[in-house]
């Protein structure tokens, strides 16, 4: 019997090699004498990244990591993550692109990240000796160029807000919702509310019920109030649907919840990013195992010699689209958040799941700082499962050293009792499940090193591990320093690994002596020194290998005896195996191609079979309604589109389709459309689904069918684009040209309109727009606005006019106002003042024209700060007041300017434009206005103590109050600075630089371009390079955030930590550049733009400051009349 002559010849690993060099006969040494004739082989020739000789080096493939170490400390310091270039319009740009503008999503913004905890005594883990040298050179959570296994601070495009925009991190917050994870009830502020106090009360009871349709709509009506909720009603609704999620189910309604949330602008706390990361990292793991399923069906077709199916090109489709789901990544950068207060301290479950990522992805860097975010903590001990995902992390990458340590650690720890989730003996009955799982959680570490041996070629080391298992005198009341017997899981994870490795010759030796054992197979969870004989996994892992290796004879003996075995040993057989192995034998062995039939191959069921899954199912929708009046019922809501009511269309809909009637697709098409301008992602998602049931019915009608999806793709296009969704939309765009069509002008005009936040968003929407052509799409009037704007952002008038005369002469389309509107803008942008007069009275000759704010704003700004002009700028201001067009706060904002530092300057009428913006209840009066007056006094008047008197009275003064806005901000600052830069008070700037931060106010980049301007015209250019140092490059290709005031129609942002990053601009290199001009320090300038080439900036930008180079003359410092 096999544990008998185990425990009776082999107690040590030399006894082993010996004997498995010498015994015979039916036992465990007869498949250690085949594998040690392997072993050697396999040491030396296995996996290139696993090295030669025993143990193998370390894995070196560019990886920076610290490999694992028995002594030391784990020290973790994770990296922070956390006025304006004057243009022409700013908010008035955003009104150009079309007449129907999408709401701005809110955005909540990133905070400097800390971890920062007490040391621990001695008694502390001494697991991560070289992580503080890992964590000096790789800062923690750093975004680094990769595949999967980078961490970045950035959530996936189809799930989450865009990278920067995502956490919003409140330490109060933190610390009053620490304490616990699961409790319903809300705060006590809370408690006082009454409405709040219900919608507790119905998503509770809804999630006690489990009944998913229920807890969606108590979820549904959390998001219709109206009223600000609290984060505690938010929490418990994540953790509601999350208890009713189905398995494989995407986190898209966790996610509407928490995109609401901060459209809400409802900062996240501890417990928000808990749910959060435990959606993460199950959906991860589902992803995971998915990809792996996909990628085996891959290779098994490779095999095959199907390399070239059809349906590898739908699997390949699938892989990328998981892929770019990166739970991983936004689990670990919400770690990081929820992390960043000492107080915080997150459940062992939570270290165990990200652990578990960590070991998906191959990422020991991930892992060593999770631990050692643990390890810090004196209140805890690890538990088994964090000892089992950490060998994994370092087998994964093939540091069998590392696994090592991590694994003779666990033994100290269990030695010492210093682990956790183990009751020793004496366990109630009741608690038995627990007991069970305690010992099967020791027993996985175990089978995890005893595959990381295998994995790295020390199959003998291997062996030990088992023997030492098998020879335990520990029974039922294990103890913790006990040796755990082996499950039916050890034996599995030993075939497993020798197949991962190639050697499945080895693996069936294990395979067939467990084949010969007298008891069937057992639970995985069931622990004994008596081996069982194979389960179902064992069967499929060897099935699946052989196939791939074309082994065909030995699959079909398993497979044999798979049948055989299944009914006395209660095994399932199952469709996959059946098929894998028709499949291989129909590919691989000619003989059975001969009497085929060709017009069914198991290449077509094994397309129908992988893809099933996937297939709506095709439903009967009763005949018996008319769907162009359930169309008109919904339209009804939809127009006119300026008085369009998506919600009340919506809900329209959703009651026809729970009678099972459903309106025209082009209905359904329109309410997406509608939805997605209201930013209502989910309900758009709903309506898509709702047409794929509509046209799974329509297989009667092809063309129509066909006309419909189209119909619906596009849509979502549109949809999704306004949403705010714009990586989600070109899913959409790719399907339909994947299926031989072309998305409308619509679709390509509202994703050229969402282009942005990139450095270079018109070559980005120059590309849609060539697309587009090249597909013949026939441009319509919006998708010509959409393009001209976007250019005319760029400064690329010439490229505009050339569109612009394009769709008048070769389209025949009318311009409208906006078109207009952004002709102009392009002209003010390059100085045309002759242009841009031209074209505003062309317009306003138009007989469609419509006046809006933006061309006259334009024009006011032209000759306020361009070619500066008081009389032409009163005169577009009166024009606009003709036009009965009213005045936004940046039309008074330029007539401030014009009065306060254009010669002859007018103080008089400078204080009555003030004095309008600050008087109302609700006046308009904006950091922009209070900058202005500081700008005239300080810089055009020369009169400092003014300039610092009127910035004194900001906070006290009575419209700051009524405005609600909290004033002083960084505009403000920033005109501040300014002064003193041109008054040369240097000495001064530290003490406002000290109000700035005690404002709660965040630096930006255009407040660091005044500063290094300002030290290096005194001579400290030092100081102005430590200034540009200290910032830092956002991610290439992405605009720097942070930077930028909102504009009159954007929702004034989240305030930014004054903490948080501060993003260096183009601007900034410039100003770097003449610094170094200025004080005579050619060679530091050339090292300069060098550096700024490295980071592939669009051309016109670095062709526009390496311009200051091309004369010695030229002075260091632009001039007042440059262009903004």
């Amino acid at each position: 019997m096999l544990p008998k002559v185990a425990n009776h010849l082999l107690h040590h690993t030399a006894r082993a090699v010996a004997a498995a060099q010498n015994q015979t006969g039916h036992t465990i040494r007869n498949v250690l004498q085949l594998q040690s004739s392997s072993g050697t082989s396999s040491s030396n020739s296995g996996r290139s990244s696993y090295g030669a000789g025993s143990g193998g080096p370390k894995y070196s493939s560019g990886r920076t990591y610290t490999g694992y170490s028995g002594a030391g400390r784990a020290v973790t310091q994770a990296e922070s993550i956390t006025s304006n270039d004057a243009t022409y319009g700013g908010e008035d740009e955003l009104e150009e692109t079309s007449s129907e503008i999408p709401k701005a999503p809110s955005l909540a913004q990133k905070k400097g990240i800390f971890l920062h905890a007490p040391v621990r005594g001695k008694e502390t883990l001494t697991v991560l000796k070289k992580v503080q040298s890992t964590i000096r050179s790789q800062h923690a959570f750093a975004a680094r160029a990769g595949g999967d296994d980078t961490l970045v601070d950035l959530f996936p495009p189809s799930s989450l807000p865009p990278p920067s925009n995502v956490l919003a991190i409140d330490e109060k917050s933190f610390e009053e919702n620490a304490p616990s994870l699961v409790s319903s009830t809300p705060p006590k502020s809370a408690e006082k509310d009454a409405a709040e106090q219900e919608v507790f009360k119905v998503i509770n009871d809804a999630e006690a019920t489990g009944d998913r349709s229920r807890v969606l709509e108590a979820v549904e009506g959390l998001r219709s109030q109206s009223r600000l909720l609290s984060a505690a009603g938010y929490n418990a609704a994540l953790r509601a649907v999350s208890s009713v999620r189905q398995p494989g189910e995407d986190l898209r309604v966790i996610l509407g919840l928490y995109n609401d949330m901060l459209h809400r602008s409802i900062l996240p706390n501890f417990r928000t990013y808990i749910n959060l990361i435990t959606a993460f990292t199950d959906r991860d793991v589902e992803v995971q195992g998915v990809i792996r399923v996909i990628e085996l069906r891959i290779k098994k077709r490779s095999a095959f010699g199907r390399a070239d199916s059809s349906a590898n090109a739908v699997d390949q489709k699938r892989l990328a689209a998981l892929r770019a789901e990166s739970n991983f990544r936004s689990a670990m950068t919400l770690f990081q958040s929820a992390c960043a207060v000492p107080a915080n301290a997150p459940s062992m479950e939570i270290y165990a799941a990200l652990l578990r990522s960590c070991a998906l992805h191959a990422n020991v860097d991930a892992a060593v700082r999770v631990f050692a975010h643990l390890e810090r903590r004196s209140d805890v001990l690890p538990s088994p499962q964090i000892f089992d995902y950490l060998i994994s992390a370092y087998s994964n990458v093939g540091d069998l050293h590392g696994a090592k340590e991590v694994f003779e650690e666990f033994k100290e720890s269990c030695r010492s009792n210093r682990i956790s989730s183990f009751k020793p003996s004496g366990i109630p009955k009741v608690d038995k499940t627990l007991a069970t799982k305690a010992r099967m959680s020791r027993i996985n570490v175990w089978n995890r090193m005893i595959k990381a041996y295998i994995l790295g070629g020390q199959h003998t080391l291997a062996i030990g591990l088992l023997e030492q298992m098998l020879d335990t005198k520990a029974g039922d009341a294990l103890k913790v320093a006990d040796i755990p017997p082996p499950s039916a899981s050890t034996f599995g994870q030993i075939i497993r690994g020798f197949c991962d490795v190639g050697e499945v010759d080895t693996a069936l030796s294990w395979f067939d002596r467990l084949l010969e054992q007298d008891v069937p197979p057992r639970s995985p969870w069931e622990a004994s020194v008596t081996p069982a004989r194979p389960d179902r996994a064992m069967y499929v892992k060897l099935i699946d290998s052989l196939a791939v290796l074309g082994r065909i004879d030995d699959m079909n003996r398993v497979f044999s005896q798979f049948l055989e075995r299944a009914p006395q040993d209660s095994l399932q057989v199952t469709e996959y195996e059946r098929r894998t192995v028709s499949q291989a034998n129909y590919y691989l062995r000619p003989q059975a191609n001969a009497e085929s039939d060709e017009d069914y191959t198991p290449a077509t069921s094994d397309i129908a079979a992988e893809t099933a899954a996937d297939d709506h199912r095709l439903v009967q929708v009763p005949a018996d309604y008319d769907a162009t009046v359930i169309g008109q019922t919904i339209d009804q809501c939809l127009f006119p589109p300026n008085n369009a009511n998506a919600h009340q269309a919506y809900d329209r809909f959703n009651n026809a389709r729970q009678k099972g009637q459903y309106p025209h697709t082009g209905v359904m098409a329109r309410l997406i459309g509608y939805l997605g301008r209201e930013g209502e992602v989910m309900k758009i998602r709903d309506v898509y689904q709702a047409a794929q049931t509509l046209l799974a019915t329509m297989e009667y009608d092809k063309e129509g069918q066909s006309a419909g999806w189209f119909q619906i793709e596009d849509s979502m296009i549109i949809g999704l684009a306004h949403a705010g969704d714009v990586d989600a939309a070109h899913v959409h765009r790719v399907r339909i040209m994947d299926h031989g069509g072309m998305p409308t002008a619509d679709a390509y005009g509202a994703l050229i309109h969402h282009v942005k936040d990139t450095t270079d968003d018109a070559s980005n929407a120059m590309a849609l727009w060539q697309e587009a052509q090249a597909g013949a799409v026939r441009p319509n009037i919006y998708l010509y606005n959409t393009i001209i704007s976007k250019l005319a952002k760029a400064r690329r008038a010439d490229d505009a006019l050339a569109l612009f005369h394009e769709m008048k002469h070769n389209q025949g389309l009318a311009p409208s106002s906006v078109t207009y509107g952004a002709l102009i803008a392009a002209c003010c942008r390059v100085g045309d003042a002759s242009s841009a007069e031209r074209l505003f009275d062309e317009m306003s000759q138009q007989s469609n024209f419509k006046p809006r704010i933006p061309p006259y704003n334009t024009m006011m700004q032209l000759y306020t700060h361009t070619k500066p002009d008081r009389a032409r700028v009163l005169h577009y201001y009166e024009a606009l007041l003709n036009a009965n067009v009213k005045p936004t706060a940046h039309t008074y904002k330029l007539l401030l300017d014009a009065y306060g530092t254009i010669e002859p300057i007018d103080n008089q009428a400078a204080e009555a434009v003030f004095e309008r913006v600050t008087s109302g209840s609700r006046p308009l009066v904006q950091g922009t206005h209070w900058a202005s007056l500081i700008n005239s006094w300080g810089c055009a008047q020369k009169n400092l103590e003014r300039a610092l008197a009127i910035f004194d009275s900001i906070a006290s003064h009575p419209s700051t109050r009524r405005s609600g806005t909290v004033l002083p901000d960084a505009v403000i600052f920033e005109a501040l600075i300014n002064v003193l830069v041109t008054h040369r008070r240097t000495d001064i700037i530290p003490q406002y630089m000290q109000r700035l931060e005690s404002h709660g106010v965040h630096m930006t980049a255009y407040i660091a371009n005044l500063l290094i301007k300002g030290y290096a015209a005194v001579g400290d250019i030092e100081r102005s390079r430590e200034i540009f140092e200290s910032l830092a490059d956002p991610p290439e290709g992405v605009a720097a955030p942070h930077n930028h005031a909102p504009h009159d129609n954007e929702a004034a942002a989240a305030p930014v930590p004054t903490n948080a990053l501060v993003y260096r601009e183009p601007s900034t290199w410039e100003a770097m550049v003449r610094a170094e001009l200025g004080n005579a320090n050619r060679d530091e300038a050339i090292a300069l733009l060098q550096r700024l080439q490295a980071r592939k900036f669009p051309p016109a930008v670095y062709n526009r400051i390496s311009g200051i180079m091309l004369d010695d003359s030229v002075s260091p410092w632009a001039t007042p009349s440059a262009s903004p």
